[in-house]
């Protein structure tokens, strides 16, 4: 028996050609399971760009783009303390126009290898934080890590509550709708009591023996692990409502839930 061709589609758009192929054995030189294995062409496992720009209730979640220097900056600057405290945007001695370029490579490299899902969330016209998906993986897992921030002047208002409940419903949505994800970790500070209070209320669990640690500033971090998988489910609301992305499709979206005074959320490719 030959092996003749393999397809497994795993992409949000299957018009993109987005499939592993082997071509068909030679008539005249059947070929070994072993070279027809070999010739197969990994192709890109998610297309991040059918997500460009995502509505809740409140706000909108799209790319960090070129134009966005000034707004995202502020942002930071406005929320400096906090995120030296608790995530550490900036690495050692890098400016505020070096960590926007390198956060908007970030954001490019996410697309371009289909391995995260990077956005900035916007309020009222200002950048209120940011919410990601790194290390998007699909092999025996489909999982990602999460990470997050919210704007200290925009804290306790729910938008922590809104963007990370987001990322979850992309996430867990089934293809072509979502990323068709199993699961979604995030590190998380034991002392960072608003992030811990945000994942727990949207059903992430704490694995007692997992921990991880994270560099921040030049020094080590340990961080316990949060895991949300998709058999939890999402909490239910009593007042849901429909949010809607540029591209049509439609994520129900609970009214919001007052967060604390938010620290960011930790996570690989902050």
């Amino acid at each position: 028996m030959f092996l003749r061709r393999v397809i497994v589609r795993v992409d949000l758009e299957p018009s993109l050609g987005n499939e592993l192929t082997t071509p068909p054995p030679s008539a005249s030189a059947p070929s070994s399971a072993r070279d027809l294995l070999g010739s197969i062409t990994p192709r890109r496992a998610v297309d991040a760009s059918d997500l460009a720009v995502i509505r809740t209730p409140r706000l909108e979640l799209r790319p960090l783009l070129p134009d966005d220097r000034g707004a995202f900056l502020d942002a930071v600057k406005a929320s400096r303390t906090e995120l030296d405290q608790w995530s550490m945007l900036h690495r050692v001695g890098e400016s505020d126009d070096q960590l926007f370029d390198r956060q908007l490579l970030l954001a490019r490299a996410g697309e371009a290898h289909a391995n995260a899902l990077r956005r900035v969330a916007w309020l009222e016209g200002r950048v209120a934080g940011a919410f990601n998906l790194n290390a998007i993986t699909r092999g025996l897992q489909f999982e990602a890590d999460a990470n997050w921030w919210v704007r200290t002047d925009l804290t306790g208002r729910g938008i922590g509550t809104e963007g990370l409940r987001t990322l979850l419903e992309i996430a867990f949505t089934e293809l072509p709708t979502g990323l068709g994800l199993h699961r979604v970790s995030a590190g998380i500070r034991p002392d960072n009591a608003a992030s811990r209070k945000i994942a727990e209320r949207l059903g992430f669990q704490r694995r007692s023996t997992g921990r991880s640690s994270f560099s921040l500033g030049g020094h080590w971090e340990c961080h316990d692990l949060y895991v949300h998988d998709v058999l939890d489910g999402l909490p239910t609301a009593s007042n849901v409502e429909a949010a809607t992305r540029t591209v049509g499709h439609a994520l129900s979206h609970p009214a919001h839930t007052p967060d604390a005074p938010s620290a960011p959320g930790q996570g690989r490719s902050r």
